[in-house]
């Protein structure tokens, strides 16, 4: 993922935690289910932008409105692609033989 550029600073996204990943959950069903206004859309998506970046969203007042849903779907993205990504690697396991008489 692609550093984000604010008023001439550099964020470097951070690593994915479970904090991120039960973030973009909780706002991804929020978001289906309550359908929000465009304000409360918008603070949204600067938290998981915020979260992603490691950054406080105050910092991130100063984003051009228009990078805003771009920069989030990356985000989201990259959240998710990793975490399935990892999943896709997980073994099938072999089902446990219970006791034997």
């Amino acid at each position: 993922m692609e550093a984000l550029e604010i008023n001439g600073k550099k964020y470097e996204p951070k690593p994915i935690t479970m904090k991120s990943w039960r973030a973009l959950l909780a706002w991804d069903e929020k978001e289906r289910k309550e359908s929000p206004d465009l304000s409360k859309r918008l603070d949204g998506y600067l938290s998981i932008i915020a979260l992603t970046y490691g950054v406080e969203q105050e910092e991130l007042e100063g984003m051009e409105v228009s990078e805003v849903i771009p920069v989030y779907r990356a985000c989201a993205q990259h959240i998710f692609g990793a975490a399935f990504s990892r999943l896709e690697k997980l073994p099938n396991g072999e089902a446990v033989e219970g006791p034997q008489d």
